[in-house]
């Protein structure tokens, strides 16, 4: 097997040489990639590790099965963790009571879970106590007595076309088109992308303090697009249908300006009527939002969906962190409805 990079050590290269060159390993060797620091927290370690690996099989995997490896080994469930969490408004800081931060490291993910809010952050520095670690953002509002869960965190789709785009046959000899990239790197992730006329918006609801506007207001400032357009409806409008919806797909929301770029846009509470929140939580968990990112929201299908089965759910969000928030309602469902 070739050594590429002086980021791959020997002990790696043993490791991954001592399973030996069989398709039914792929997964096995990418965890050993994954487990030594060769993962997406270092892109150029990790699609040098995944040319090596892809070099070394005796029939190197299609675009769509190396995503297909790659998902399962990079985005496993969450584990829980005995105890509970709490950390204030502007920290990064994160204390525990009966938790065991020293089994984490750089670059784990924390998942705090506060009745029905979830907010992941990922651990910035290897923990060296049981009750205290740094993460990679400070959360703008408190949350305390948070129950935890932790896994390594997932790759996004981002990620995986960069990794797959980065698989080399030999130097500078890259394995996948740019379309077999394209198409599998969506195959395990909704990237949901909200597009907000934020000049228009303010225009029409003015930023006052303590207003609400339901989606009746927001409705024409918004638009929808997703990368399933096939499996869905209402692809650039405000009431997208995502109906592509497959076991353990990762959901990527992104909000962005669509009018000057200037104005942030913080995605905030995950919205559904009791009736609509059941069928969700027979799709989906619940939204999780991203502290480093407060414009996205992530969460993750279910093992095992029901056919035919669609939900109605919305975010309300805030522009440029004012006091006024607004309402969009769009429609997610199986791959089979």
């Amino acid at each position: 097997m070739p050594n590429s990079s002086n980021l791959i050590s020997q002990e790696l290269i043993a490791k991954i040489n001592a399973m030996g060159a069989d398709e039914s390993t792929l997964v096995d060797i990418l965890g050993v990639c994954v487990q030594t620091g060769h993962g997406p927290q270092n892109m150029y370690a990790w699609t040098t590790c995944l040319s090596m690996v892809y070099q070394s099989l005796r029939t190197p995997p299609t675009a769509s099965e190396y995503a297909n490896a790659i998902y399962t080994v990079w985005a496993p469930d969450w584990a829980p963790m005995d105890g509970t969490a709490a950390i204030a408004a502007g920290s990064t800081t994160l204390t525990g009571t009966g938790t065991s931060f020293t089994k984490l490291q750089r670059g784990s993910a924390v998942r705090l879970a506060e009745g029905a809010n979830i907010t992941v952050f990922v651990v910035a520095d290897t923990p060296s106590s049981d009750t205290e670690l740094t993460v990679d953002a400070a959360p703008t509002a408190a949350i305390s007595y948070a129950t935890v869960g932790t896994s390594i965190p997932r790759a996004s789709y981002d990620d995986m076309q960069a990794a797959l785009a980065g698989v080399e046959t030999g130097p500078r000899t890259f394995a996948y088109t740019s379309a077999e990239v394209g198409a599998a790197a969506k195959i395990n992730y909704y990237a949901i992308t909200i597009s907000i006329d934020v000049d228009g918006l303010l225009a029409a609801c003015p930023n006052g303090a303590g207003q609400n506007y339901g989606w009746n207001k927001t409705n024409p400032f918004v638009t929808m697009t997703d990368n399933h357009a096939q499996q869905g409806a209402n692809e650039d409008s405000n009431e997208l249908h995502s109906e592509g919806l497959i076991p353990n797909m990762t959901v990527h929301w992104m909000a962005t300006d669509a009018s000057t770029g200037d104005h942030s846009i913080q995605l905030l509470n995950f919205q559904s009527d009791p009736g609509q929140l059941a069928i969700w939580e027979e799709l989906a968990s619940i939204p999780a939002s991203i502290p480093a990112h407060p414009n996205q929201k992530v969460c993750r299908a279910l093992a095992t969906l029901p056919e035919n089965t669609s939900a109605q759910y919305s975010f309300y969000f805030s522009v440029d962190g004012g006091p006024a928030t607004y309402l969009f309602d769009p429609f997610m469902g199986d791959a089979d409805d």
